[in-house]
């Protein structure tokens, strides 16, 4: 009865297959007709879902640890699949260690992908994050060293 559920989603070329007529560049909460026809090509629709933003670097110190850390931490809370591109490297966005690798410094562009059912909301706050310069990560304050008085206590 529910093996139809469980079947493991498959593309075939055939034209009356419907999951080859669905516009995956569509906005993934729009779902065109025939998606809901079958379990498996929901399933397949939403997998494919992706989505991309080209956001400048506007931090003047870049991405260094604490907005790679508020960038992966923010990237971790959705389902789907979070990368950072920049020329030709591509990151997981969800790995501080990765951003890192990146060197993005001011100015940079890189390209934010989201491929999942979540994808338009995780790039509309990631896209936020990076092209808002990270306002709740303060620049580091200089420190003066701690200073001790020295008392002159002669007698």
């Amino acid at each position: 009865m529910f093996n139809k559920f469980w079947k493991k989603p498959t593309i075939t070329n055939s034209p009356d297959d419907p999951i080859q007529h669905l516009d995956i560049s569509q906005r993934c909460l729009d779902f065109p007709s025939g998606v809901f026809e079958s379990p498996s090509i929901l399933v397949e629709f939403m997998s494919h879902c992706k989505r991309s933003q080209l956001v400048t670097i506007t931090n003047p110190q870049g991405l260094h640890m604490r907005p790679a850390y508020v960038f992966a931490e923010a990237a971790l809370k959705f389902e789907s699949k979070i990368e950072l591109i920049k020329n030709d490297l591509r990151i997981d966005g969800k790995s501080v260690l990765s951003i890192l690798t990146l060197g993005a410094s001011e100015g940079t562009e890189v390209m934010i992908e989201a491929t999942g059912n979540d994808a338009d909301t995780a790039i509309g706050l990631l896209q936020e994050l990076l092209s808002s310069g990270f306002p709740m990560v303060s620049p580091p304050k200089s420190a003066a060293p701690h200073q001790t008085p020295i008392s002159d206590e002669s007698n």
